[in-house]
C-alpha cells in the first residue's frame, strides 16, 4: 500500500510567526533548494512514495523548485488545490497554468502515467457543476474529490459519477469515527472509485486538539487506516506547522514520526542514528507497531 504526503510549500519569511515548534532544518522557505532535497530525501527513506503539494497560482516560484528536485530525485507529486471560494470559471483557468507550466513534467505523472489531483472544497459545487470543468483534465489527471463524511454527509456518493474517487482532508477523524470511513472506503469499492485515505499524528489547533501521545496516536491511526483497505494513504501532514499535524524533524519531535512511518510503509531505510533526544521516553527502533 501506497504512502503519500501532503506537503506545504507556501512557507515564507513570515510565515513562521504563529507555530509552536520549530522544523530541524530552520524557519526556511519553500523556494530554498537545499531543504526541498532534504525533505524529498527523508520523505523517500522512510517509504514514502511522494507528496500531495498545495498548488494556486501564487506560489509558482516554490513549485518550480519542487519539481525540479522531485524530478531529479525520482519522486512522485501530486496537487491538492487551494481553490476555496473561487469561481468555477477561476479554478479551471488556475488548472490551466498548472498543467501548461507543469503537465509535460515526470514527477507528476505519477498514478498510472496521470496528476493526482485531489479538489479541496469539491463541496462546494455539485457534480454536474464540476463535469463542466473535469472533462478537460480526465486524460491527463486522476480527479479525487475532497469530502468528508463526519460534517458533510455522504454528498460525495453522488460526486462518484464526476470523480475518480474521493480523498477526504483530516489527520484524525479516521481514529475517531472509524466506522464512518469504513462505509465511505466499501462505497468507493462498489462503485470501483479510489478511495485515498488520510491519516496523520494528531492536530492543535484553536478549535482541536487531539493530543500525539509520543507517537501512541499515529500508530493506532494508522493500523486504522490500513484496515479500512483504502487505494493509498495520505498523511497529514509533511509539513503543516500551524496546525501541528507535521511529521517532518522537529525541535519539539525529533525524528520520531519518520522513524514510525518508515515502520508503518515496510519500504523505508530509515532506522540510523536519526532519533535525537527530544524528551520523549519513547526510542523509535524499539516501538511496537
Amino acid at each position: 500500500m501506497d504512502y503519500w504526503a501532503y506537503y506545504y510549500d507556501w512557507w515564507g519569511s513570515s510565515s513562521w510567526a504563529s507555530v509552536t515548534d520549530m522544523p530541524e532544518l530552520g524557519f526556511y522557505l519553500s523556494s530554498n533548494p537545499s531543504v526541498v532535497r532534504q525533505h524529498i530525501q527523508w520523505a523517500k527513506q522512510c517509504g514514502i512514495v511522494g507528496f500531495i503539494t498545495t498548488f494556486w497560482e501564487g506560489i509558482l516560484n516554490s513549485l518550480d523548485v519542487l519539481t525540479t528536485i522531485a524530478e531529479e530525485e525520482n519522486f512522485k507529486l501530486g496537487i491538492i488545490t487551494e481553490f476555496l471560494d473561487m469561481t468555477l470559471a477561476e479554478r479551471d483557468r488556475q488548472l490551466g497554468v498548472f498543467f501548461a507550466r507543469y503537465g509535460n513534467r515526470t514527477p507528476y505523472k505519477s498514478w498510472g502515467g496521470k496528476t493526482p489531483i485531489v479538489f479541496w472544497a469539491s463541496w462546494q459545487f455539485t457534480g454536474p457543476e464540476w463535469d463542466s470543468i473535469l472533462a478537460k483534465y480526465r486524460s491527463r489527471a486522476v480527479l479525487l474529490c475532497c469530502e468528508n463524511s463526519w460534517d458533510t454527509g455522504t454528498g460525495y456518493i453522488a460526486k462518484m459519477a464526476y470523480f475518480d474517487g474521493n480523498a477526504p482532508y483530516t489527520a484524525t477523524m479516521v481514529e475517531r469515527y472509524p466506522e464512518r470511513f469504513q462505509a465511505m472506503s466499501q462505497e468507493c469499492r462498489n462503485l470501483g472509485k479510489i478511495f485515498f485515505c488520510p491519516m496523520g499524528p494528531g492536530q492543535t489547533t484553536p478549535t482541536t486538539v487531539v493530543p500525539r501521545e509520543y507517537g501512541e496516536f499515529y500508530k493506532r491511526n494508522n493500523a486504522t487506516t490500513r484496515g479500512l483497505n483504502p487505494t493509498a494513504i495520505g498523511i497529514i501532514s509533511w509539513n503543516e506547522f500551524y496546525e501541528d499535524t507535521h511529521i517532518e524533524p522537529s525541535a519539539n519531535y525529533g525524528h520520531l514520526y519518520l522513524d514510525l512511518t518508515a515502520s508503518f510503509t515496510a519500504k523505508g531505510t530509515y532506522f540510523f542514528n536519526h532519533w535525537e533526544d527530544t524528551g520523549l521516553s519513547d526510542n523509535p527502533r524499539q516501538i511496537n507497531t
